[in-house]
């Protein structure tokens, strides 16, 4: 196994939280975090706010009805849990009332299994309160990742670590990735499916196969037996141990991403022998630092080497930006940095919009999701958005992205630039360049440009605004070379010195 091979197993065995720690693995209901969902069927559930695509709410318990238990703020009493599971499991195998017509089997609901309500049992006010902190945290991860960790967990695997182990592990099974929202702060919340496929639990199946139980996954079911019918694969999994599952619901917290990342990096979908960025990123030398040649593109060769139609800048670019591109377009690999304000964004827009032009393709991603809203309000400014699909925030479920790009199949194409206006740019950055070029050009035997001699000129007049001084006339200053104004400079010199000594002037 090479350094490089070694150093990404290393890497990638660091994202995978396998322990009990993990609430993918070992779920805890909190006090703040989650809101325990009773009295509901998990098919039901989902037939409403997957397939039916209907929001939901939330309903308190009755006053009179309330327990006098409450949540601590690391998990529920254990004898209540118990409690609550077993009324859960009557539920579940209920599945309502059942009753026998002409010898076939039907099965009637209860009216709270089928509205669109979800029961808890909190009081008004505590469910208010803990909807309110759900809402604030789960829109904070959303604005600064630009990914959710919210989902509604139906069903739970109760299980053990060993057969000797007395502590029982409860995991959930199915995870809808929901979002609470509200049309006034006073108004109540809704709860809604965001869209997003549903997650079987990643975490889980990699945690159970090192006792040899395989998790089946887990596929959007297009009918809400489908929920049944999986967890009945589920039992089969686990016909000889002695677990359960049990199907509570409850809405709370959770996040895929570190075990997503580690499922990317499995071994087999990179090939490390022949793959030079990675092992370039992992420390491994793959070129000759003499393979760039010249070091990459200079920026005082732009005008010379890049004519106007060949460059497809939308937003302003200095130089040390333009050869940042031009190096990207000839394929080097390269890191930018540079603190805030520098223009990193508008140059990794100029960089898009150049591939574009050049008919490839661009993935743009960011640990931040402000990053990504800048680059893409920005090409959405210059008129390149419909050529961006968005694949993080509200766009990144399956029907928005179906939606965008049928809208961007059906845009008319954008207009094109005449020959003329490229000619015209071509001829401006000419007479510019000619300009620095004549300002930069020593004058007669003078050595000094018209560029120094301003800078000259105008340390003087800000010197002699305070000091009254006789103009002097020079008959020809083109011909004063550098000998000449080194000469009368030191003269001067001597001057200063010796003239404060003999001061009065005129009595010497």
């Amino acid at each position: 196994m090479s350094e490089s091979e070694k150093q990404l197993r290393e890497a990638r065995e660091s994202l995978l939280d396998l322990t009990l720690r993990n609430p993918l693995i070992n779920f805890r209901p909190t006090a703040r975090r989650t809101i325990q969902v009773i009295d509901e069927i998990p098919k039901e559930v989902f037939d409403r706010l997957v397939l039916q695509e209907r929001k939901m709410q939330f309903k308190p318990m009755p006053a009179n009805q309330m327990d006098d238990g409450e949540l601590s703020d690391e998990s529920v009493d254990n004898d209540k849990t118990s409690q609550l599971i077993d009324v859960a499991v009557t539920t579940f195998r209920m599945q309502g009332t059942l009753s026998v017509d002409n010898g076939k089997t039907s099965q009637t609901l209860a009216a709270n299994h089928t509205d669109r309500y979800l029961q808890t049992e909190l009081e008004k006010e505590a469910l208010g309160k803990r909807l309110s902190y759900i809402h604030q945290q789960a829109s904070s991860v959303f604005e600064e990742q630009g990914y959710s960790v919210l989902y509604l967990a139906l069903g739970f695997l109760e299980w053990t670590e060993s057969p000797s182990a007395e502590k029982t592990i409860r995991s959930p099974l199915v995870l809808i990735p929901v979002e609470l929202e509200r049309q006034q702060v006073r108004t109540q919340f809704s709860l809604r499916w965001s869209g997003a496929e549903l997650f079987p639990n990643l975490s889980l199946q990699a945690k159970l196969a090192d006792q040899g139980i395989e998790l089946p996954d887990l596929e959007t079911p297009e009918d809400k037996t489908g929920i049944d019918s999986y967890f009945e694969t589920i039992e089969d999994a686990i016909s000889n141990m002695e677990w359960r599952i049990v199907p509570e619901i409850y809405l709370g917290f959770f996040s895929f991403t570190k075990f997503v990342m580690y499922k990317d990096l499995e071994p087999e979908r990179w090939e490390m022998d022949t793959h030079p960025l990675l092992k370039s990123i992992l420390g491994e030398t793959t070129k000759d630092p003499n393979d760039y040649g010249d070091g990459g593109f200079q920026p005082e060769e732009i005008d010379v080497k890049l004519p106007s139609q060949s460059l497809y800048h939308v937003m302003d670019a200095d130089s040390s930006q333009i050869a940042v591109i031009e190096d990207i377009k000839a394929g080097r690999d390269l890191v930018v940095e540079g603190p805030p304000g520098t223009g990193k964004s508008q140059t990794v827009t100029n960089i898009m919009a150049e591939l574009l032009a050049a008919r490839k393709k661009v993935l743009f991603v960011s640990e931040k999701m402000a990053a990504l809203e800048v680059v893409k309000s920005r090409l959405d400014d210059v008129g390149l958005g419909d050529f961006c699909l968005e694949l993080h925030s509200h766009k990144s479920n399956k029907s928005e992205v179906l939606d965008e790009l049928k809208r961007t199949l059906d845009s008319d194409p954008p207009s094109g630039v005449g020959q003329e206006d490229f000619a015209r740019v071509d001829d401006l950055r000419k007479d510019l360049n000619r300009y620095v070029d004549a300002i930069r050009k020593p004058i007669g035997m003078t050595e000094l440009s018209p560029f120094d001699l301003f800078g000259i000129r105008e340390g003087a007049r800000r010197h002699f605004d305070s000091n009254d001084m006789p103009r002097v006339r020079f008959g020809n200053p083109t011909e004063y070379n550098a000998n000449a104004r080194n000469e009368a400079k030191h003269a001067l010199d001597e001057l200063a010195t010796i003239l404060p000594q003999v001061m009065p002037a005129t009595k010497h």
